[in-house]
């Protein structure tokens, strides 16, 4: 513990003095100006290193896509890997009939989100995409991903109707209380581990100690989470399943998440951002058109389409199709 604490007290100090020292483009000029001179007048503040329609597009994008490998790919994959059939398929629920290991297929949606969120955060490490936006998405990817199996972990034993409680995972065990109690140690700590890693691969977005950009950092957080979290919920209002997976989707999106939104709140202190100082000022994260367009399209399309559901096990229409009408 002794060799710890003075390397962490070593770093710290160095990261410190590297920060210390602002930009290039910061420094005095090298001759006073006269003393006749008109004083200068003050610089503009300087605009967000994230654009705000960006972010909303970004995290539209990312939520329904962690919805859909979360229902489709994990519930469903594991469904049909079983022997089973999907019969409906939607943002907040999965109709799955004969499979052989119904509790493997309700494990297999939070897993789902641990591969997505591992591989993004992977790419990031090993070959982080030059372009800002880019980098942005696998950023908010990856976090959104892992906070929600994290929170399926710590929260999700409790819940008798989740995909890890007693009538999920659990189901059949006849004394489920020692194993919650590991699931909820291994999601709490999963979740501190999301945050320290989150911390650190969205420092080259909104910057670091001298650098950081408070603003840019809330726009990447808490927008994405209250805006995508929030439609994700209120579109599966009209899941034809019925409105009550609009409370599960709440669940998942928004309280299974919610430590996105906490990053900026309580865990900015320098001992949440591990690993060595960013270099230079934050990235720029400028409105791009094809992003936007492509996003929004997509994004819109997805909730129309699977908000409601999709599929031959449901028994109310689709509202997009046609022929109910």
């Amino acid at each position: 513990m002794g060799r710890r604490a003075t390397g962490a007290a070593g770093w710290t100090a160095a990261m410190g003095a590297i920060l210390g020292a602002g930009p290039a483009w910061a420094a005095p000029p090298d001759s006073a100006p006269a003393e006749d001179s008109a004083p200068a007048a003050p610089a503009p503040e300087a605009a967000p290193a994230v654009d705000l329609a960006t972010a909303a597009v970004l995290g539209l994008t990312v939520f329904w896509g962690s919805a859909l490998v979360h229902e489709g790919l994990g519930h469903g994959g594991a469904c049909v890997a079983t022997g089973g059939r999907v019969v409906g398929l939607s943002l907040a629920n999965v109709g799955c009939v004969g499979s052989r290991a119904p509790g493997f297929e309700k494990v297999a949606g939070p897993l789902s989100n641990v591969a997505v969120g591992g591989a993004s955060a992977g790419w990031l490490l090993a070959r982080p995409p030059r372009d800002p936006v880019a980098y942005s998405y696998l950023w908010l990817q990856s976090s959104v991903h892992l906070f929600q199996a994290s929170g399926y972990l710590m929260v999700g034993p409790w819940v008798p109707v989740g995909d890890m409680g007693t009538g999920g995972a659990l189901a059949g065990v006849s004394r489920p209380l020692p194993a919650q109690v590991a699931l909820s140690a291994a999601g709490a700590g999963m979740t501190f581990g999301t945050v320290l890693l989150s911390n650190h691969l969205g420092a080259p977005i909104w910057g670091r100690g001298a650098e950081l950009d408070r603003k840019a950092r809330r726009r990447m957080t808490i927008l994405p989470y209250t805006l995508g979290g929030g439609l994700i919920t209120a579109s599966s209002i009209a899941n034809r399943a019925g409105p009550q997976f609009a409370a599960s989707a709440g669940v998942a999106n928004l309280a299974g998440t919610l430590f996105l939104a906490y990053m900026p709140l309580f865990f900015a202190d320098e001992v949440f951002i591990p690993g060595p100082a960013v270099d230079g000022p934050p990235r720029s994260v400028r409105a791009e058109k094809a992003w936007l367009i492509a996003g929004g399209v997509v994004a819109t399309a997805a909730i129309a389409t699977f908000g409601p559901g999709v599929g031959p096990g449901y028994t109310e229409p689709h509202p997009l199709d046609l022929r109910a009408w």
